[in-house]
């Protein structure tokens, strides 16, 4: 398995200035003198693709720096950071202007992601969405909350859909509703085949979705591998640490940072906390968001001399603030006419496609996933939640034209109706073409080879009790549990789900074919295709068909078959 992320003796270090000349002075001369604060040393480790890894460590031990190295927020001084492909922070206000509105944020980030505007304008429902911020979307993100911040930065990040996602304790804030949703998406992310880098303080969130665990103890990785084995061994540390009085705690550091021959190794003097210039100079540096693939960068600091008097320094340190001061009043009007432009077309398009539904209408969810409000708003409270591939019937449609939201109330199955957004749904007519007995039937030989199992044995226990499952089934069960889905009965990578005891579904997982080559196998047009998901919707007389995509990779996942008539029922 080839690896996404390696580290190779990676040194990362902070210069401590006592005042803000001293800064100045640095800039223009160069100096390397000094003292430093040494976050990361001689750091080295390497993740393959797919890998879960939790990060764990005290305060102050590097875990931050680490993250931002990784998204490509800050450069190492030393070393080697081998990055293959792109990759996202999600972080407390990581990336986030704090003049701009969340929704010029949006779009904002997206251009920095590398998107353009049709992109943009795509993702743009999706991540209002899931953010669930309400009005604050067109309010500026300085007065947001901590936890609102987190919800527009984590929406953003995951509708870009980056090769590597980032999340630096981006679920300690907000409530248990918007964290539960979160680990829902961070485990869609995780059945892709995702590259995920989750930091966390929290030992049962890190065990229950990492495969792997990185402890990093005050700049160095202490242990790297099984998740349960490092997790344990940093668990007992945490036992011990905590039993420490303060005064212990600070002779610890001071021991481990001596041990390690890492802290203000200039001069020679102990670590110190971070003072407030140096948390300065970090979110300085945090502002030089760099997006491009990183392979083999080094950095190391060099010297200078002093060769600027007096006379010449003072004129030219403040050429230098109003020049930065001057450029950044420009970008940030810049990127506010940008995003305001690209929100303009945004509602020009949307008023000019946007269609009266009858209620006869139909709309199949193109997304998925996709949650049901109370009310056509997105301070309304959620009452469900529904999944790609499924139908509803359209039952009334309502502008917000504060959010420029189109909502669409359906009919969401056993007496309930909600609200949806109409960004993840797509019309839906019965005319439509469809796959026959012979277009499924041509996956006979790759569903025997893979599954053992015919397609007739496969798909004629759908619309059957779960009991004539179980009692005919030719498959050994290996385990079955219940969900909001209903009973899910797994025989190995075949899963079927029963509810109210008929079966309404079966799906192939892991099928790892290539897309095309199935596709092909069909010989139709899927009915919509969701590229950005790598999602594809079939239908034929008696089944809906969804087949879910790595699009990374190009191979299929998951082939599901949903009983029309079962499905209908709702």
């Amino acid at each position: 398995m080839s690896y996404k992320v390696k580290f190779i003796d990676v040194t990362k270090k902070y210069k401590m200035y006592n005042k803000q000349t001293d800064k100045i002075k640095d800039l223009l001369l160069n100096r390397d003198k000094g003292e430093y604060h040494y976050a990361l040393n001689k750091v080295s480790f390497e993740v393959n693709e797919g890998e879960i890894v939790g990060v764990i460590g005290l305060n102050g031990s590097g875990k931050s720096t680490l993250s931002n190295l990784i998204a490509g927020v800050t450069m190492p001084n030393a070393g080697t950071v081998d990055i293959k492909g792109s990759a996202s922070l999600i972080a407390i206000g990581a990336g986030l202007n704090n003049q701009l509105t969340g929704l010029e944020n949006i779009e904002l980030k997206g251009l920095m992601m590398g998107l353009n505007k049709h992109q943009i304008k795509e993702i743009v429902p999706k991540v209002i969405e899931f953010a669930d911020i309400g009005k604050f979307i067109n309010q500026p993100v300085k007065t947001y909350s901590s936890g609102m911040k987190s919800r527009l930065g984590f929406a953003i990040s995951v509708n870009i859909d980056p090769d590597i996602l980032v999340i630096d304790e981006a679920l300690s804030v907000g409530d248990q509703t918007f964290t539960n949703k979160c680990l829902e998406k961070m485990n869609e992310f995780k059945e892709n085949g995702k590259t995920i880098f989750f930091i966390s303080h929290s030992l049962s969130q890190v065990k229950s979705f990492c495969t792997k665990a990185l402890w990093i103890h005050y700049g160095h990785v202490k242990e790297y591998g099984d998740i349960n084995e490092v997790a344990d061994q940093y668990g007992q540390f945490l036992k011990e640490y905590n039993k420490m009085s303060k005064e212990e705690r600070e002779q610890f550091r001071e021991k481990q940072l001596n041990e390690f021959s890492h802290g203000l190794l200039n001069n020679g003097t102990s670590v110190s906390e971070d003072t407030g210039e140096h948390s300065k100079e970090k979110a300085a540096e945090s502002l030089s968001l760099s997006r491009s693939k990183r392979i083999g960068t080094k950095r190391k600091s060099v010297s200078g001399k002093k060769t600027f008097a007096k006379k010449v320094l003072l004129p030219a340190a403040a050429v230098i603030l109003l020049g930065s001061a001057g450029y950044a009043v420009y970008a940030a009007q810049s990127a506010s006419h940008a995003a305001k432009q690209t929100e303009s077309k945004t509602q020009s398009s949307a008023s000019g496609t946007a269609q009266k539904k009858q209620q006869d209408e139909k709309v199949v969810i193109n997304t998925k996933t996709a949650f049901v409000r109370e009310d056509p708003d997105l301070e309304s409270n959620q009452k469900a939640v529904l999944s790609f591939g499924e139908i509803y019937q359209v039952l009334q449609e309502k502008k917000d034209p504060a959010e420029d939201i189109k909502w669409v109330k359906l009919n969401a199955g056993q007496g309930k109706e909600g609200w949806v957004s109409s960004a993840l749904l797509t019309p839906y007519t019965e005319q439509q073409s469809g796959l026959t007995n012979k277009n499924i039937n041509s996956l006979d030989s790759l569903v025997q080879s893979k599954y053992n199992i015919s397609m007739d044995k496969l798909l004629s226990p759908l619309s059957e009790t779960q009991q004539n499952l179980m009692g005919n089934q030719a498959l050994s069960l290996t385990n079955q549990y219940e969900s909001n889905d209903g009973t899910l009965l797994n025989y190995g990578s075949v899963q079927y789900v029963a509810l109210n005891n008929v079966v309404t579904e079966v799906s192939l997982r892991n099928v790892d074919e290539d897309t095309e080559e199935i596709l092909s196998l069909l010989k139709k047009k899927p009915l919509f295709i969701n590229d950005k998901e790598g999602l594809y919707f079939y239908q034929s007389k008696n089944y809906y068909i969804k087949i879910y995509t790595n699009i990374k990779t190009n191979k299929i996942k998951i082939i599901s078959f949903v009983s029309r008539e079962n499905a209908e029922d709702k």
